[in-house]
Order: structure tokens, then sequence, then C-alpha cells
């Protein structure tokens, strides 16, 4: 008897250890905190990456970190493949381009990256700025399009209308000129380029692209050279609030 208490002890020891859930104090379970190949937590972060093709040049970052080693290499495939895609539509025009980012946000479930620069065409007396973004899904490693996050109606047209007009450069204030750009369109044409935005080519006929902060959505469009070549505006979440249907939400 006393071996077979014995054999019934170590039993329950060994279930125990090998549970990958904890108990919180109310009793219920929840998943065992990610760890590193260490044991220490995961706590995301990012490393600043080049890609360079002849004289075209983007910086990008490359998350680290993660917790998930899987879901962290398709992220990073994802925004490298972003990178290379930008250089292989502007290559078609420009001859010298050199990109940077900046995080616009980044928590445990959304990464947002701005990409501003500028390209040199052959022959042309000015560069041109370039500006483009690339939001992930960090919780599937999924790209995510404007599209995916917003409910794009005739309400949304309205908010970009009386969006916040932002300068990427400080000392430039054109917002009487950005607000005239959006009357160029029609609310129609205007949400048929909302639903196009995100996506490098020639499949986004005005150019827009969206990125996140923590308070608001951000819309770029293109506009002539002489405004610099695009403008900004911002949407605060607050003024979304019902119209979030994504991760972007949170």
């Amino acid at each position: 008897m006393a071996r077979l208490s014995i054999i019934f002890i170590l039993i329950a020891l060994l279930t125990a250890c090998s549970s990958d859930k904890t108990e919180n104090s109310t009793g219920t379970t929840e998943p065992a905190q990610q760890t590193t190949s260490e044991g220490q937590s995961a706590t995301p972060s990012l490393e600043r990456a080049a890609l360079t093709e002849h004289e075209m040049k983007i910086q990008y970052p490359q998350v680290t970190n993660l917790g998930d080693a899987k879901r962290e290499k398709t992220i990073n495939s994802l925004i490298k493949n972003e990178a290379r895609k930008a250089i292989s539509y502007y290559a078609a025009n420009e001859t010298t381009m050199d990109i940077d980012y900046t995080v616009k946000q980044m928590n445990d479930k959304v990464l947002s990256i701005q990409y501003t620069g500028y390209a040199n065409s052959k022959g042309a007396a000015h560069p041109n700025n370039i500006y483009f973004t690339t939001n992930v899904d960090l919780t599937t490693g999924m790209k995510m399009l404007l599209k995916d996050n917003v409910k794009l109606d005739d309400s949304f047209v309205k908010l970009l209308h009386q969006a916040k007009y932002v300068p990427f450069d400080p000392s430039l204030d054109l917002s009487k000129e950005a607000a005239n750009e959006l009357t160029n369109w029609s609310d129609a044409e205007l949400l048929t380029y909302m639903k196009q935005a995100d996506d490098i080519g020639i499949g986004n006929v005005l150019n827009v692209f969206s990125y996140w902060t923590d308070d608001a959505l951000g819309i770029s469009i293109s506009v002539p050279r002489a405004l610099g070549d695009h403008v900004e505006f911002e949407i605060s979440k607050a003024d979304l609030a019902g119209k979030f249907i994504g991760a972007a939400a949170q």
C-alpha cells in the first residue's frame, strides 16, 4: 500500500507540472504567458533592416522577441515583401530612391509603419516625395487594409471631409489647400478610392494609405507636386466609434 501511495503522488505531481495553463485568483484558467527559449517573458521589439537594389533603398523594421517564432517569421516576411514591392513599383519611373520609416503605433495587436522619403526621376528638376504605409495584425501575421478595419460608407467620407490636416513638415501648413483637394472628387469617387487603400500598385488610383495611432486613424492621399505630392488627415477614434470592424479598434 505504501508503494501504491507513492506512485499516485508521483503521477499527481507529473500531471500538475505538465499543465500549460495558470490559474488566476478567481479560479478560472488563462493561457500561460509566452516565454522565450531562455524562459523569460517575451517582450516584442523592433530591429532596423534595409533593402537596397541598385540605387533604390528602403529601411524597414523587423519584429523580434514576439514569443511565437512561426508568426514572427510570417510578419517579418510580410514587411520585407512590402518594402520590395515598393521598390519594384517605383523603379519603373525612378532612378534613385531613399525611404525611411516611422512606427506610428505598436501594441500587442497592431503594428503601423509609415514610410517617407524621396525618389528622383532621370532628368527631373525636383525629387518626388514618396509616402506609403504597412499595417500588420500582430495576432494573425496578416496585412491590414483600411477596409478590413473600418466600415467604409457615406458617413466615413463625411468624417474624412471633417478630418484634421496633419503636415508632414512642421513648417508646412497647407490645411486649406489639402481640404480643397478633397472637393476635386465626388463622395462616391472618394469612397471608391478609400476601398483601394493600402495597396502599392496601379490599383490604388489615388495612392491612398492609412496608418494608426493610439488615438486616431490617419489617411494619406496623393496631391500635385506643388502641395508636396501627398497630404495626411487624421480622424479621431472617438469619431469612428461604431465603425470599427478589425484589430485596429484596440
